[in-house]
């Protein structure tokens, strides 16, 4: 039985999720595995293979606008891994012009020759994994890195040539007081990033955090002391003239991350790896999550894929896919777009991607967050006030109920 093409013109956004670490953090919630170095090798062949499986849906080759290599810690995928998988890359794809290649990467031993080569495969962009300068808040993290490592990495990738380099912070940490969090930034900013990420320590359940937190072990600061950190952190941030563009993430002007935006403005895009999720044609796609099963998915083919002949992406690794209905896409375009502190979601965008008009759709929840001062129109857009963006998901909680 032939597999019917798509004939598809829109640019793609391409995640591939690299989720081998050499240690794994106290904290850490995502699809990740440390100590498995040694099966880098073969899966990043099933990547290629996914690749490939992926490309052959389309007729003609599809233009990639945006490329971003999460984890994991992909920064301890040997070059030459990379090399093989960007050969595949042109052979089935095509980039735009100037396309967004993005890696995250962890502070410790990247050396100036890692950063250069990555940058000559095609890489442009490095989102490191820094979290804080403070070493003792860094060891209770559990990373393996120190401040010092931080610093360094800047260095080398300059050296390098990487222009685009953003870094993550946490704030909220056990223990943490604000002038420790006052230090965490101050460096960084010192260290003039074209983009900052913030995020406040979440502590999710099953992870060992949790279990900490639940014992008393770990004494998390209060939800006052991380607003004020949160609210601290943005004024700081806009004095030395960084955009505040999403609830999470500031940026110097040229330097939003173009790969997430096309999450917060719910489109497309495909997500390749273990764990790995797609979302297209208003349909919503999980990879299997095992390691070990995506591996072998990807060499003998999944029972989903053998029986399943209907639904995009056609990968071996796919686990399962469902379709959402126009109340779905909505509801989503309109928590997604509210993260968007400056453009918000737009009335005529929104008109004109679904023929309705959201402020008869949401009138109830637009008016009531509207006289609580969650919300507010700039023009024909609506957006979260600044007084409630550290609260943003009190804002979506709406819209799901």
């Amino acid at each position: 039985m032939s597999i019917q093409q798509l004939d598809y013109s829109e640019p793609l956004s391409i995640y591939i999720h690299v989720p081998f670490c050499k240690k794994r953090c106290g904290y850490c919630d995502f699809n990740t595995f440390a100590g498995k170095e040694s099966l880098i090798p073969l899966y990043f062949e099933c990547l290629q293979k996914e690749l490939i499986e992926i490309a052959n849906n389309y007729q003609e080759k599809q233009t990639i606008t945006t490329l971003f290599f999460g984890g994991g810690t992909p920064s301890i995928v040997p070059i030459k891994q990379y090399e093989k998988l960007f050969s595949v890359l042109q052979d089935h794809y095509t980039f735009q012009e100037y396309p967004e290649i993005s890696i995250e990467a962890n502070p410790g031993s990247i050396s100036v020759g890692y950063l250069t080569s990555l940058r000559r495969i095609g890489f442009n962009r490095l989102s490191v994994g820094a979290q804080s300068t403070d070493d003792q808040e860094l060891r209770l993290l559990n990373r393996i890195h120190n401040k010092e490592d931080i610093f360094n990495i800047f260095h080398n990738a300059r050296k390098a040539d990487f222009q685009n380099i953003s870094i993550d912070l946490m704030f909220g940490l056990p223990f943490q007081e604000m002038k420790h969090w006052k230090k965490s930034l101050t460096d960084i900013i010192s260290l003039e990033p074209k983009h900052i990420s913030l995020y406040a320590l979440s502590i999710e359940l099953g992870n060992p955090f949790h279990t900490k937190v639940l014992n008393n072990n770990l004494i998390l600061p209060n939800p006052d002391s991380s607003a004020e950190m949160y609210e601290w952190a943005r004024e700081e941030l806009g004095e030395k003239g960084f955009k505040h563009y999403e609830i999470s993430n500031w940026a110097m002007d040229g330097f939003e991350s173009l790969h997430n935006k096309q999450y917060w403005y719910n489109n497309d895009y495909i997500g390749i790896g273990a764990g790995a999720h797609s979302q297209f044609a208003g349909n919503r796609y999980s990879n299997v999550g095992s390691l070990i099963k995506y591996i072998q998915c990807m060499q003998q083919g999944s029972d989903y894929f053998k029986s399943n002949r209907k639904g995009f992406p056609k990968s071996s690794a796919l686990l399962e896919f469902k379709s959402l209905n126009k109340k779905d896409r909505m509801l989503e375009t309109m928590m997604l777009g509210l993260r968007l502190t400056e453009e918000g979601v737009s009335s005529v965008k929104f008109k004109d991607r679904y023929k309705e008009d959201m402020r008869i759709i949401f009138k109830n929840e637009i008016e009531d967050l509207n006289n609580k001062g969650l919300i507010e129109w700039n023009s024909e857009s609506l957006k979260l006030t600044q007084h409630s963006q550290f609260i943003g998901n009190q804002v979506f909680l709406k819209f799901i109920n």
